[in-house]
């Protein structure tokens, strides 16, 4: 699966001019501590905040072998989501093979989508979706990988949930993990706000907001008497 995952990342590295793809090994290895230092310092600071010289810093190698990687700083933000997606979208297909969900309600199976959505929000995620969204305006592009991986996890989540809320329940489902999305972005955007990525409170609302979407069924015609 590791491997099905880097052999994604070249193909997509393949047509982005800013990040320099690594073959051997040793390379690897350098990227991925890079890739490691540039999470561990989202978790407690700006990507504005963040220099190339802090990332060498805290991977142990030198600013020459970041540039030998990465054009630049945008270049490297795109390979942190690319990088942290990746591994989401695996850990999804794995979660949520429908052969071990075929004995679930379909209850069981809104509050475990949407709390495996949730968390693909929080941890190392945040800092790099925060500094992703502030970013992405100037740049539409630095946005991809997000939105990408937002379209392959909706897919994963459509194929589960269909199933048990009967047929043409498709466009139901992808409305409500857009609307799941918008919030999940606005509280990246306003933490802290109103309500909290990383308050179980938070969490169980919107876990009954999708079931009162996905669940909810339209009152019949009225009968008179």
């Amino acid at each position: 699966m590791r491997q099905t995952r880097l052999n994604r990342e070249e193909t997509f590295l393949a047509d982005f001019a800013g990040v320099h793809p690594s073959k051997q090994p040793r390379s690897l290895a350098k990227r991925n501590a890079l890739i490691a230092a540039g999470h561990r310092l989202l978790r407690t600071m700006s990507f504005d905040e963040m220099t190339i010289g802090h990332v060498a810093q805290e991977a142990a190698c030198s600013v020459g072998t970041f540039y030998a990687r990465f054009q630049d700083k945008e270049a490297f933000l795109i390979l942190l989501q690319e990088s942290l997606f990746s591994a989401q979208i695996d850990d999804a297909r794995q979660k949520f093979r429908p052969d071990d969900w075929k004995n679930a309600n379909a209850e069981e199976a809104i509050e475990a989508s949407v709390r495996f959505v949730i968390n693909t929000f929080r941890g190392d995620a945040e800092g790099v979706l925060r500094a992703a969204l502030a970013h992405s305006a100037d740049k539409s592009e630095i946005w991809e990988p997000a939105r990408r991986s937002g379209r392959e996890l909706a897919e994963i989540i459509i194929s589960l949930l269909s199933p048990k809320l009967g047929g043409g329940a498709d466009e139901q489902i992808r409305l409500a993990l857009q609307m799941l999305y918008g919030t999940l972005v606005n509280m990246i955007l306003h933490e802290p706000g109103p309500l909290s990525l990383n308050s179980a409170t938070s969490h169980n609302s919107l876990v009954a907001a999708v079931k009162a979407i996905l669940l909810y069924k339209q009152p019949g015609p009225r009968l008179h008497t």
